[in-house]
């Protein structure tokens, strides 16, 4: 193994262990860095486009155009009548003998026609696979008669770390208001008690939200040949109601946010009470 960010003595970091760390970054592919004016394209004339300053990726291959510099590059003529596309690319080289390798800004001119211009090849390569030219795409040029008609960006701009870690914290703030929410209760009050009631605590949920909810109450009394009611009530408005029968499972359904007041009712005409259960079920809709 191979120290590469430390001191050994003598020059030991090569070009292609920094390509390895970046495309360990940023990925196998290609990218423009949030930095500068991150390679924008300024059409000057027809026949002269400027691209201005930033950093580039380039399969790990970092590039840049200084800042506050530009580099510009010169678009053939058109012809009267007839359209072309031309390709702006960051092209990658490497002399076979020297090993020199550089990143320069190249033009690829496309074919003249009348209505259906193709895109031209390019060489898409493979840098730490050897290759000794490998073209990033930058902008596609859309040429009609003598006039530039229009610049298109090809390359991806790479979010920062920075700008991820906020939009992470963002999704995680949505997630969480968008939890599910469960609140369990049982109803108080004694046994023999005709009445028994329940408010939920709806403070449990997020405020300024809406919540559809579901209320499951299983109620039952101990002597058969007497019957209970079960209602439910959000604030004032009335939701529902069961009953005549001494055992009943009840749901009631309704939206509510966490300042309303959620309560349910439980009466019965003889026996005891052996259990009044409420379980609610809270999904943010709004």
């Amino acid at each position: 193994m191979d120290i590469i960010t430390g001191y050994t003595g003598k020059a030991h970091v090569t070009a292609e262990q920094d390509r390895d760390i970046n495309i360990g970054i940023f990925g196998k592919g290609s990218c423009v860095l949030r930095t500068g004016q991150q390679l924008n394209a300024v059409v000057i004339s027809g026949n002269e486009i400027r691209i201005t300053d930033g950093v580039l990726i380039h399969q790990g291959c970092a590039a840049s155009i200084k800042k506050n510099t530009t580099n510009s590059v010169t678009i053939a003529n058109g012809s009267q009548g007839m359209k072309r596309i031309d390709l702006i690319v960051a092209r990658y080289t490497k002399n076979a003998s020297s090993k020199v390798e550089a990143v320069e800004i190249k033009v690829i001119q496309g074919t003249p026609s009348e209505s259906n211009p193709a895109v031209p090849p390019y060489t898409s390569g493979d840098i730490q696979g050897g290759d000794l030219t490998a073209d990033m795409p930058l902008y596609q040029v859309e040429i009609n008669g003598l006039t530039i008609a229009d610049v298109k960006r090809l390359f991806t701009v790479q979010r920062s770390a920075a700008e991820f870690d906020t939009e992470v914290d963002g999704v995680k703030s949505t997630l969480s208001n968008r939890e599910t929410i469960f609140i369990n209760t049982t109803a108080q009050g004694a046994d023999s008690d005709a009445y028994k009631t329940a408010t939920l605590d709806l403070s449990q949920l997020k405020a300024g939200i809406a919540y559809a909810f579901a209320l499951n109450v299983v109620s039952a009394i101990n002597v058969e040949q007497y019957s209970q009611e079960v209602s439910c009530k959000l604030n004032e408005v009335d939701m529902g109601c069961n009953g005549n029968y001494y055992k009943l499972s009840s749901t009631f359904f309704g939206k509510c946010q966490n300042s309303d007041k959620l309560y349910v009712s439980a009466f019965k005409n003889g026996g005891s009470w052996t259990g009044v259960t409420i379980r609610g079920i809270f999904i943010p809709v709004d």
